[in-house]
């Protein structure tokens, strides 16, 4: 029997991790080459106080949810990859950036009731992904 096929992956990011972990599923001999030495790429979490409060925030990242993200979910519970679950705030500022508001009204301003209402429509109104 001839041995797996070599490949190189670069860039231990989400997509590279992932790319490597299909590959090696498939019988590749996969090695990953990562210049920072941290797994991850852009996506990190990070720690911040707010007040006496500490607080997460992911770096590098737009939206991750088990929901919308299975195949991503499944791929870091196979591999024991931790992460956290996302906190169900939405929040935004002004065009400005002078504001933030936030669902909750714990880490900004509160948002404003027609904007809220919206939200709220949206909720109710948007098809489950």
């Amino acid at each position: 029997m001839s041995p797996a096929p070599r490949i190189a992956v670069i860039g231990a990011g989400i997509a590279g991790m992932s790319a490597a972990w299909h590959l090696h599923e498939y019988g590749f001999d996969v090695k990953v080459f990562e210049r920072s030495g941290r797994v991850g790429g852009d996506v990190q979490t990070i720690d911040v106080m707010i007040g006496d409060e500490t607080r997460w925030v992911d770096l590098g990242v737009n939206d991750f949810n088990a929901k919308t993200y299975r195949h991503l979910v499944q791929m870091f519970d196979r591999l024991g990859v931790r992460y956290r679950r996302l906190e169900d705030t939405a929040c935004f500022y002004t065009l400005d950036g002078s504001i933030l508001y936030t669902s909750d009204g714990r880490w900004g301003t509160a948002t404003p009731e027609p904007i809220a209402q919206d939200m709220a429509r949206f909720r109710r109104e948007a098809p489950e992904v």
